[in-house]
């Protein structure tokens, strides 16, 4: 199958070539008679004003390689950003949660604080088991839906656990 080019980018790569002498590893989009694209690389070098040397190369299904190349790494992009979207999402609102939770329990160990202490500990030993609750369930979250912590990377245990783990 022939390939057509019209007579102004036939004239304006001639152009080209008498200005430069030469012209090496060009990608140009020519259509072929029916239609179609085709993609080719071309080298000329300019023999004399009425002849020219060179070869041309079809890189039509590399060309379309590199563009489903480029839109799979796209979409692989995108689905990675909205993975990490809800992954943070879903983190913001446990978190707020919890965090609440923590706010409306320190509240009450400050009113109770002057008349009953007792009450007052038993609202921070409260606290301390949400905190403990939320870093876990955070952990938990990271570990199943993201990415891992990085190597050598030490995590806030619970004081409990964090000695039968051995140093860091």
């Amino acid at each position: 199958s022939y390939l057509m080019l019209s007579l102004d980018a036939q004239k304006s790569a001639y152009k080209g070539l008498l200005k430069q002498k030469s012209i090496e590893n060009v990608e140009i989009c020519l259509q072929r008679l029916d239609g179609t694209p085709v993609w080719v690389q071309a080298y000329l070098n300019l023999v004399d004003e009425s002849a020219t040397a060179g070869i041309i190369v079809d890189v039509t299904r590399r060309v379309h390689a590199e563009r489903q190349l480029a839109n799979l790494s796209s979409h692989l992009m995108k689905l990675a950003d909205d993975r990490r979207r809800r992954l943070a999402r879903e983190l913001h609102d446990m978190v707020a949660h919890h965090v609440s939770a923590i706010a409306v329990q320190a509240q009450a160990g400050r009113a109770m604080a002057g008349q009953r202490p007792d009450a007052a500990l038993e609202a921070l030993a409260v606290i301390e088991g949400g905190t403990w609750r939320t870093l876990a369930e955070m952990r938990a979250v990271v570990r199943v839906r993201g990415p891992s912590a990085p190597a050598g990377r030490r995590v806030l245990e619970h004081p409990d656990r964090a000695c039968a783990a051995g140093p860091g």
